[in-house]
């Protein structure tokens, strides 16, 4: 039902050019075995200029990704505007579409099974 609320935006629909709309993705660190334990890596980049950010996550449950964003943002050289992700349960929950409505950032995401949208 979160899903359905969250506007749909594809990389090629990124007209935004204001510093500050910011692409999110979770990298995974499991060297080919992902059955094994390792890390991940939260990668916040900039849409206008390229500028990338970056802070290492246990895993991806929710609230662990969510304070890296907010640890990000608190370091970013410029005001958050906006963010958009694919649709993975750590960046599509009720605590950041919460927090994005409570500081009025946009929130977007890519198509469901579509990973080159974003």
């Amino acid at each position: 039902m979160l899903k359905q609320q969250i506007p749909v935006r594809t990389f090629a629909e990124w007209d935004d050019k204001r510093v500050g709309c910011e692409e999110i993705d979770l990298v995974q660190h499991d060297g080919g075995n992902p059955s094994s334990f390792f890390g991940y890596t939260l990668n916040v980049t900039n849409v206008s200029t390229g500028w990338t950010k970056m802070r290492a996550v246990e895993n991806k449950a929710q609230e662990r990704v969510f304070a890296a964003l907010k640890h990000i943002r608190q370091r970013l050289p410029f005001v958050l505007l906006g963010i958009d992700s694919d649709n993975g349960a750590e960046f599509i929950n009720n605590e950041l579409w919460r927090y994005c409505e409570q500081e009025a950032l946009t929130f977007t995401c890519g198509r469901v099974g579509r990973k080159n949208d974003t």
